[in-house]
């Protein structure tokens, strides 16, 4: 196994800050790995160091990617001759909730999927309707309880 982490966007020498403590314990157990820039890699270069070789079976250990993302970096570390061990289909799957929600359905509150064009407050009060504001009337209290002296947000 050969592990692949993002590079400090300032130091390519040197994994993201996010990730050193990763990376040194890979290091401890003598676990290959390489840097790439994150950064360059968006702009459409890749450029691991150390360099990959045919026999690297590669897992990455970065950033979320979009699965269109993860295919470009799966396409990339097998133009470099690696190979990540998660190919697109199992990121999309597990790294994109409508992929993975069906297996945990029944253990999850209710999740609804909307298109990323769908408007939200309409689908919202479709599904739950129109917001509504409650108010308990101090008569309701308890004898001995003293309102709370907070300032209340007005609502829009």
């Amino acid at each position: 196994m050969h592990l692949l982490f993002p590079s400090d966007p300032f130091n390519k020498a040197a994994a993201d800050e996010a990730y050193v403590e990763e990376l040194e314990a890979a290091c401890a157990l003598g676990i290959p790995y390489s840097l790439f820039s994150f950064e360059d890699f968006e702009a459409g270069g890749f450029k691991p160091l150390p360099l990959l070789s045919a026999t690297d079976a590669v897992l990455y250990r970065g950033w979320m990617l979009a699965p269109e993302g993860y295919s470009r970096l799966y396409q990339a570390v097998s133009a470099k001759g690696g190979s990540l061990r998660t190919n697109p289909t199992q990121y999309r799957h597990c790294h994109y909730l409508p992929e993975w929600y069906p297996l945990c359905e029944e253990f999850t509150p209710e999740t609804i999927f909307l298109a990323k064009d769908a408007d939200f407050a309409s689908e919202l009060a479709v599904r739950i309707g129109p917001p509504t504001l409650s108010k308990i009337s101090s008569s309701h209290l308890r004898p001995n309880a003293v309102p709370s002296q907070r300032r209340r947000k007005r609502l829009p």
